[in-house]
């Protein structure tokens, strides 16, 4: 098994030799794209650090002493902005292959770059600077590849593998800690939106669980997201992302509650009850995650209310739901701001709907609610709590 391993090493070593060696020379486009396709595949099973270390054998065309990755990254670069800016969705097709070998890339690069940034004994290091204009102009080449999905509502299976593949590079370029591009991100998340929202339900799902911390990050970025209709899809996964991540299914949740608290009313119209009762039978077994969902159901249901929708069961229920929820905010800290949140909605739909307080399943709910929680009985009267 040693000498395998240092086999394998060898060969690894010889790979990135050749490939530096390769890429330094004048080479044509069909040649530069099998080279960037077998990095991405030497990646894919290697991870990034094959290609880090100097090379073990003569170089013709490259210096030895000079590491791959930065190379490996400029031309990607160069070859990103071919294959998606300025590209119609089959133009973007005919160059796919090579467009998703550079997103592996600028996946494995950025996550290098992010976790050694703040090393200085780190490799490449003095080649940080480079590396990260060059990842700079691939989102760039990324988020226009993206915009020539707007005018087409159907697209064949390889557009829609690129369009994922750029939302997936994306999703990691917005978690960095950074506004670079922001307002560009802005401009396209509609289109991000539509695309994950007609993926398969477990592309879905991965989609939005990679987005979350970038959204989460940028106040701005979520703005754009509910404004592009992302609220249901964040709901229908957020059952999903639960099962292997409940801070992840968490905080989709919490964004979805800040949806409603924004000045502009239309930006974020109500979810449909039967979403939402979807998600409140695939969390049940979660109860800190159903009472986060009972606040959005609540707010929702205030949307709908405000929006000229008459409230009938499924208002009630919503109420129902987040009076029951009460008693656990208080006794779980993660959850007093909610606390505070649902009375206040308690009081703002009951003062928008007052015929609510007619219906003896809702009586009977608020009056146990109000029993242990003083806070209510004002908020019944529209008062200030």
């Amino acid at each position: 098994q040693q000498q395998q391993q240092q086999q394998r090493q060898q060969w690894l070593g010889t790979l990135r030799a050749g490939m530096q060696d390769a890429m330094s020379a004048k080479l044509g486009p069909g040649v530069r794209d099998d080279l960037l396709r077998l990095c991405a595949a030497t990646i894919e099973l290697h991870g990034l650090a094959w290609a880090l270390g100097p090379s073990v054998i003569p170089c013709r065309h490259a210096d030895p002493t000079k590491p791959l990755v930065p190379l490996m990254v400029r031309i990607a670069a160069v070859e990103t902005r071919m294959g998606l800016e300025d590209r119609t969705v089959a133009d973007i097709c005919a160059a796919s292959r090579t467009v998703l070998a550079c997103i592996t890339i600028f996946e494995s690069v950025l996550h290098y770059v992010i976790e050694t940034a703040t090393d200085e004994s780190a490799p490449l290091v003095d080649n940080f600077e480079a590396m990260y204009q060059a990842l700079q102009e691939m989102a760039a080449a990324f988020i226009e590849g993206l915009g020539a999905f707007q005018a087409d509502v159907a697209v064949s299976a390889d557009a829609e593998l690129i369009a994922i593949g750029c939302i997936r590079a994306l999703a990691a370029w917005m978690a960095e800690e950074t506004d670079t591009l922001i307002e560009a991100l802005h401009a396209v998340m509609p289109t991000i939106w539509r695309i994950v929202a007609r993926a398969e339900p477990e592309v879905r799902t991965t989609l939005v669980h990679m987005l979350l911390p970038g959204l989460l990050q940028h106040d701005d970025a979520w703005g754009a997201s509910v404004q592009g209709g992302a609220a249901p899809t964040v709901l229908q996964a957020v059952p999903a992302i639960a099962a292997s991540d409940a801070a992840a299914a968490a905080a989709g949740l919490d964004l979805l509650l800040d949806a409603f608290s924004t000045e502009d009313s239309a930006a974020a119209p109500a979810i449909d009850p039967r979403l939402l009762a979807q998600a409140a039978d695939a969390l049940a077994g979660a109860p800190a995650l159903l009472v986060r969902l009972a606040g959005v159901r609540l707010a929702s249901a205030l949307a709908a209310v405000k929006g000229g929708v008459a409230p009938g069961n499924d208002t009630a229920a919503a109420l129902i739901a987040a009076l029951d929820a009460l008693p656990r905010c208080k006794i779980d800290d993660d959850l007093v701001a909610l606390h505070d949140a649902i009375v206040s909605l308690v009081g703002e739909l009951m003062a928008a709907a007052p015929v609510l307080s007619s219906l003896p399943e809702v009586a009977a709910a608020f009056s146990q609610a109000a029993a242990r929680d003083s806070g209510l009985s004002a908020a019944l009267l529209g008062a200030p709590v």
